[in-house]
């Protein structure tokens, strides 16, 4: 059958005052200031390091998420296998993640072109003085 197969694992030894500090300085690196809204949430984030980074997301990647920074739409990239991450240059930069339903904008225009179909036959129907039957 079909299994993971492991090329390669690497160990590191730290001492615990090392690991602390890297725990640190990444608590420090987190997205701040959340609110959530019934879309989605926003957020600040002060990136300290002279070089961008990437803002990791622990939400499982999916088509239906994007994301602006500072307003401007960010690319989201797989990442750890199944989660979200963006790239961010350094600075303070305002966060947003919005979800839509994947196909929901497709959805969408079906839906009203059907609506403007019914309502093109209602209006066509009432002004030939004729009843409306939505059956033939």
């Amino acid at each position: 059958g079909s299994g993971i197969k492991i090329d390669e694992i690497k160990v590191e030894l730290r001492e615990l005052n090392t690991y602390i500090n890297d725990i640190t300085a990444l608590n420090n690196a987190a997205l701040d200031k959340v609110v959530f809204n019934t879309t989605g949430f926003s957020g600040v984030i002060n990136n300290t390091s002279s070089n961008p980074e990437y803002l990791f997301f622990s939400i499982p990647y999916s088509k239906g998420w994007e994301c602006t920074v500072d307003g401007i739409k960010s690319d989201l990239i797989s990442a750890n296998t199944m989660y979200m991450a963006t790239q961010v240059k350094n600075g303070i930069h305002n966060i947003e993640m919005t979800y839509y339903p994947y196909g929901m904008k497709a959805g969408v225009i079906v839906f009203i072109i059907v609506c403007i179909g019914m309502l093109a036959k209602v209006l066509t129907s009432y002004k030939n003085g004729l009843r409306v039957n939505f059956y033939s």
